[in-house]
C-alpha cells in the first residue's frame, strides 16, 4: 500500500515507524505523525496484530482523508460519484 503525502506540508518525506509494540506513519520534513497502531494488549499480554498488519492499518490510517470521507457520504446519498465529486466542487 503506497503512503499518501503528508497532509500538514505535502511533503513526500513520510515512513512507517514503530518497534515490536507500536506502528505509525511519521512526516520527516514537518515533524507531524499518524496515530499510534498498537501491536500488543497491555492487560493481559497479548498480540492484536503482526507487524505487518500494524504497518497496513498505521498507512490505511494516514491515509485517510476527511474529503474522502465527505464524497463517500454524499456519493452514496446521491448514488454515484460524478455526482458526488460536482456537490462537492459547488459546495467548495
Amino acid at each position: 500500500m503506497k503512503i499518501k503525502p503528508c497532509p500538514f506540508c505535502g511533503s513526500d518525506k513520510v515512513r512507517v515507524i514503530g518497534n515490536d509494540y507500536f506502528m505509525r506513519v511519521a512526516c520527516d520534513a514537518c515533524n507531524v505523525a499518524g496515530p499510534l497502531i498498537m501491536l500488543y494488549d497491555i492487560k493481559p499480554t497479548r498480540i492484536i496484530m503482526t507487524k505487518k498488519e500494524g504497518k497496513e492499518k498505521a498507512i490505511e490510517k494516514w491515509n485517510k482523508r476527511v474529503a474522502d470521507e465527505i464524497l463517500e457520504l454524499i456519493s452514496k446519498r446521491t448514488k454515484g460519484e460524478a455526482s458526488a465529486k460536482r456537490i462537492w466542487r459547488v459546495g467548495r
